[in-house]
Protein backbone atom coordinates (compact mmCIF):
# COMPACT_ATOMS: atom_id res chain seq x y z
CA UNK A 1 0.00 0.00 0.00
CA UNK A 2 1.23 3.48 -0.79
CA UNK A 3 0.02 6.96 -0.03
CA UNK A 4 0.41 9.60 -2.73
CA UNK A 5 -0.11 13.30 -2.23
CA UNK A 6 0.87 16.65 -3.74
CA UNK A 7 1.87 18.10 -0.36
CA UNK A 8 5.33 17.19 0.99
CA UNK A 9 4.50 18.26 4.57
CA UNK A 10 1.46 16.00 4.70
CA UNK A 11 3.46 13.04 3.36
CA UNK A 12 6.19 13.67 5.91
CA UNK A 13 3.63 13.63 8.73
CA UNK A 14 2.00 10.45 7.42
CA UNK A 15 5.39 8.80 7.13
CA UNK A 16 6.20 9.68 10.75
CA UNK A 17 2.83 8.41 12.03
CA UNK A 18 2.73 5.27 9.84
CA UNK A 19 6.32 4.31 9.03
CA UNK A 20 5.27 1.03 7.41
CA UNK A 21 3.38 2.87 4.65
CA UNK A 22 5.20 3.92 1.49
CA UNK A 23 4.76 7.62 0.82
CA UNK A 24 5.14 8.97 -2.70
CA UNK A 25 5.07 12.57 -3.89
CA UNK A 26 2.59 13.21 -6.68
CA UNK A 27 4.17 15.96 -8.80
CA UNK A 28 1.67 18.48 -10.12
CA UNK A 29 1.52 19.19 -13.83
CA UNK A 30 4.15 21.69 -14.87
CA UNK A 31 3.40 25.30 -15.63
CA UNK A 32 4.04 26.32 -19.25
CA UNK A 33 7.17 28.28 -18.32
CA UNK A 34 8.81 25.32 -16.56
CA UNK A 35 11.59 23.56 -18.38
CA UNK A 36 12.58 20.00 -17.57
CA UNK A 37 15.43 21.33 -15.41
CA UNK A 38 12.84 22.99 -13.16
CA UNK A 39 10.78 19.78 -13.12
CA UNK A 40 13.82 17.75 -12.05
CA UNK A 41 14.71 20.24 -9.31
CA UNK A 42 11.15 20.45 -8.02
CA UNK A 43 10.59 16.68 -8.08
CA UNK A 44 13.88 15.91 -6.39
CA UNK A 45 13.61 18.48 -3.62
CA UNK A 46 9.88 17.95 -3.09
CA UNK A 47 10.46 14.22 -2.65
CA UNK A 48 13.35 14.88 -0.25
CA UNK A 49 11.21 17.27 1.81
CA UNK A 50 8.44 14.68 1.94
CA UNK A 51 10.74 11.82 2.88
CA UNK A 52 9.13 10.10 -0.11
CA UNK A 53 10.13 6.74 -1.50
CA UNK A 54 9.12 7.82 -5.02
CA UNK A 55 7.90 10.74 -7.07
CA UNK A 56 5.07 10.30 -9.58
CA UNK A 57 5.66 12.39 -12.70
CA UNK A 58 3.28 13.14 -15.54
CA UNK A 59 4.49 11.83 -18.93
CA UNK A 60 5.05 15.42 -20.11
CA UNK A 61 7.60 15.77 -17.30
CA UNK A 62 9.61 12.70 -18.22
CA UNK A 63 12.96 12.65 -19.95
CA UNK A 64 16.08 10.54 -19.45
CA UNK A 65 17.70 13.53 -17.73
CA UNK A 66 14.83 14.15 -15.28
CA UNK A 67 14.58 10.46 -14.42
CA UNK A 68 18.36 10.26 -14.00
CA UNK A 69 18.51 13.24 -11.63
CA UNK A 70 15.77 11.85 -9.40
CA UNK A 71 17.12 8.30 -9.42
CA UNK A 72 20.65 9.50 -8.65
CA UNK A 73 19.31 10.65 -5.29
CA UNK A 74 17.91 7.19 -4.54
CA UNK A 75 14.31 8.16 -5.24
CA UNK A 76 12.13 5.97 -7.43
CA UNK A 77 10.26 7.43 -10.41
CA UNK A 78 6.69 6.40 -11.18
CA UNK A 79 4.23 7.99 -13.60
CA UNK A 80 0.56 8.92 -13.77
CA UNK A 81 -1.97 9.43 -16.56
CA UNK A 82 -0.27 6.86 -18.77
CA UNK A 83 -3.30 6.36 -20.99
CA UNK A 84 -2.02 5.53 -24.49
CA UNK A 85 0.52 3.42 -26.32
CA UNK A 86 3.01 6.26 -26.82
CA UNK A 87 3.14 6.98 -23.10
CA UNK A 88 3.38 3.28 -22.26
CA UNK A 89 6.30 2.94 -24.66
CA UNK A 90 8.01 5.98 -23.10
CA UNK A 91 7.79 4.68 -19.54
CA UNK A 92 9.00 1.28 -20.68
CA UNK A 93 12.06 2.85 -22.36
CA UNK A 94 12.78 4.87 -19.22
CA UNK A 95 12.45 1.79 -17.02
CA UNK A 96 9.62 3.19 -14.93
CA UNK A 97 8.21 0.22 -13.00
CA UNK A 98 4.88 1.62 -11.76
CA UNK A 99 2.26 3.86 -13.31
CA UNK A 100 -1.37 4.91 -13.04
CA UNK A 101 -3.77 4.71 -15.96
CA UNK A 102 -7.43 5.32 -16.69
CA UNK A 103 -7.17 2.97 -19.69
CA UNK A 104 -6.60 -0.48 -18.24
CA UNK A 105 -7.52 -2.29 -21.46
CA UNK A 106 -4.95 -0.24 -23.41
CA UNK A 107 -2.27 -1.03 -20.80
CA UNK A 108 -3.07 -4.74 -20.75
CA UNK A 109 -3.11 -4.92 -24.55
CA UNK A 110 0.28 -3.17 -24.64
CA UNK A 111 1.67 -5.63 -22.08
CA UNK A 112 0.41 -8.56 -24.14
CA UNK A 113 2.11 -7.13 -27.23
CA UNK A 114 5.41 -7.33 -25.32
CA UNK A 115 4.84 -10.99 -24.62
CA UNK A 116 4.09 -10.55 -20.93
Amino acid sequence: MEVTCYEPALLLDIGRRCPSLATDLLQRRSEEWMGLDVVAYSALHGARLAGARAVHLHPTQLSPEVVGVVRSAGIEVHSWEVDDGCRLEMIEKLGIPKFDTDELVVALTYRESLGG
